[in-house]
């Protein structure tokens, strides 16, 4: 009998360390997929205590999975297109300071509800200059499929992601024409001024 429960724990221990392997090799071999895959989780956790957590809570939660694993500076440069130069050094460091804060309060808005919801990762390819593309499915209660397509970037070995497309990315207000057109008719200070307003007027992010 000892014998046999030895023989149990050494098979459930070779299981474990081989689904660890299993794991620890497709985030070898994929790390741009690992990358979502981290966020996705992160991002689940919070949906499943949305209620519990409430606002601050889940803005709290998903501030540093964003700020680890999102390219802020570039996302936030590549919102502004070829309005960038139009911001000084000090501006730029306002904008990506805003559009990080931005960033974070639209995930813990988007996502402010269990209900069943899941993502599923259903491809992944090259694209250019080195980059990765991950696309994912955020699956909806109702079985309705939004889908989200991640842009990853290796930098030194930390693939973060900086660019979002699709639909998704509407729903979270990343569309560089308007902003950049903002930029081009009212001036950078201006633009800044403005967007600082809109940050205070939403719901009151949790001190850093």
């Amino acid at each position: 009998m000892q014998g046999l429960k030895q023989t149990v724990i050494c098979v459930v221990a070779t299981l474990v360390i081989c689904a660890c392997i299993g794991v620890w090799t497709v985030a070898a071999a994929e790390p741009a997929r690992a990358t979502v895959e981290r966020v996705n989780s992160r991002v689940l956790i919070v949906m499943k205590q949305a209620e519990e957590l409430g606002f601050a809570g889940r803005y709290r939660e998903l501030a540093s999975t964003i700020e680890d694993h999102f390219d802020i500076e570039r996302l936030a440069r590549r919102t502004l297109g070829k309005q960038w130069p139009a911001l000084d050094a000090a501006q730029q460091a306002t904008w990506v300071d805003q559009f990080g804060r931005y960033l974070i309060r639209a995930y813990a808005q988007r996502f402010d509800r269990d209900g069943g919801r899941h993502f599923e990762i259903t491809g992944a390819r090259d694209v250019d200059r080195g980059r990765r593309q991950v696309e994912v499915a955020l699956v909806g209660d109702d079985g309705e499929r939004t889908p989200i397509r991640y842009v990853l970037a290796n930098r030194g070995g930390d693939w973060r992601i900086v660019d979002i497309t699709g639909r998704f990315a509407e729903t979270l207000g990343l569309d560089s024409d308007r902003r950049a057109a903002a930029v081009r008719e009212h001036g950078a200070a201006a633009f800044l001024d403005r967007f600082e307003r809109r940050l205070e007027a939403g719901p009151e992010l949790p001190q850093a």
